[in-house]
């Protein structure tokens, strides 16, 4: 990461992903003065017993088709 570069990183189940999860993470971008915002599918999350019933690679599928017109939000599978 270079210096001045700021990215934030916002971790969720996204089953499925929102406009609730897109609002928190514009903005955070805006509050923070942050370069972008990575949007990272949870594997497993703790807080769901049972799980998400989407798969892992389809929700980072909607995540990347609801980010993909907004600047500045991106997809990620950083685990």
């Amino acid at each position: 990461m270079m210096a001045g570069r700021h990215v934030g990183l916002l971790g969720g189940t996204f089953d499925p992903v929102h406009l609730g999860h897109l609002g928190a993470a514009l903005a955070a971008r805006q509050t923070l003065s942050l370069e972008r915002v990575l949007l990272i599918p949870s594997n497993v999350p703790p807080h769901r017993p049972g799980g998400p019933e989407a798969t892992g690679a389809h929700r980072l599928a909607m995540v990347s088709l609801a980010v993909g017109p907004i600047d500045g939000l991106e997809a990620s599978d950083w685990s």
